[in-house]
């Protein structure tokens, strides 16, 4: 599914100073360029990607700032411990918050908007939204959890959600999206996943038993070509009870790192998978120096013995 998400790109004004130019943002300077906003020096107003890609950039690094000065468990800065994001946990924040389009305009000068479809190909997950992304202490309405891990082939993680406004949130619903690093695929094939994860959310009730299970990207069932999964619960009540849950159904691997992220009301406070570095205890890379001392070794082994033999038919 591409585009991922959208960001604001038409005839936006940012930064224009010129580095052939020296003084380019003095006053009245190149007012007389094309695009100029002739306003204010050092401007320069542009559409398209040179504009929703900076501004979508931007908004990624803020999410790690967020995330490195620990301001997601109360939603002020140190409230929480600093975390050291990985890129899917970062692209998982973003694409979480991403709010759906009506409709979109492909550039022309109509005023008419194009209709577009949820998971489309005009906008993916929709645009970007900070404000529905992260949690600030009286600035924002809602409130997330996040956790880094790694499951096994075969294997399964479950997170238990319950959902609490008791603090006056008012965020209508729950969104849960899971985001992992594919590692790259064979050239030309376009649905390939070399490691398929799938994302569910189910309701139970009190005894836990299943009332609804809901599947992610808008489809009836398991995700079978994206490395990105978001499940929408809307209308969700006081007391609601769900279980997010992680599989890897089908990995090439042992197993693969990913990141889910869920955003609600969770009480006033946010939950985050325990210590600054998730995969602290990944041993990846150590079975992988095992891998190749082992494959090391073997071949030594058969070029000594090609040589002994050699040696032996001179003798001869």
């Amino acid at each position: 599914m591409k585009p991922d998400i959208l960001a604001p790109g038409k005839f936006l004004v940012s930064a224009g100073a010129d580095p052939e130019n020296p003084g380019s943002c003095d006053d009245g300077s190149l007012t007389d360029k094309p695009f100029r906003s002739g306003s204010s020096p050092g401007l320069l107003s542009l559409a398209g990607t040179s504009m929703a890609t900076p501004a979508t950039s931007g908004s990624a690094a803020l999410i790690r700032q967020y995330l490195v000065e620990g301001w997601h468990q109360e939603g002020t800065k140190g409230s929480g411990q600093s975390v050291q994001p990985s890129g899917a946990l970062v692209k998982a924040i973003l694409m979480n918050g991403a709010q759906f389009m009506e409709g979109v305009d492909d550039g022309g000068f109509t005023g008419n908007p194009s209709p577009v479809e949820q998971y489309d190909t005009n906008q993916g997950f929709g645009r970007v939204s900070l404000m529905d992304s992260v949690f600030i202490a009286n600035k924002t309405r809602v409130q997330i959890a996040f956790f880094e891990d790694a499951v096994e082939d075969g294997g399964e993680h479950t997170y238990n959600v319950t959902i609490d406004k008791s603090g006056g949130c008012s965020y209508p619903e729950l969104r849960a999206t899971l985001v992992w690093t594919e590692p790259g695929s064979q050239s030309g094939c376009k649905f390939c996943l070399i490691n398929d994860l799938d994302l569910t959310v189910t309701k139970v009730d009190g005894n836990g038993m299943v009332m609804e299970t809901y599947y992610p990207n808008g489809k009836n069932g398991r995700d079978t070509t994206n490395n990105a999964e978001r499940a929408i619960v809307g209308n969700t009540k006081d007391g609601d009870q769900f279980v997010v849950t992680v599989s890897g159904t089908n990995l090439e691997s042992d197993r693969q790192k990913y990141a889910v992220v869920m955003s609600g009301c969770f009480g006033g406070s946010a939950v985050s998978s325990a210590g600054g570095n998730a995969f602290e205890d990944d041993d990846s890379n150590d079975r992988r120096k095992f891998i190749l001392i082992g494959v090391g070794a073997g071949v030594a082994a058969i070029l000594v013995f090609i040589f002994c033999i050699c040696c032996c038919k001179r003798r001869k």
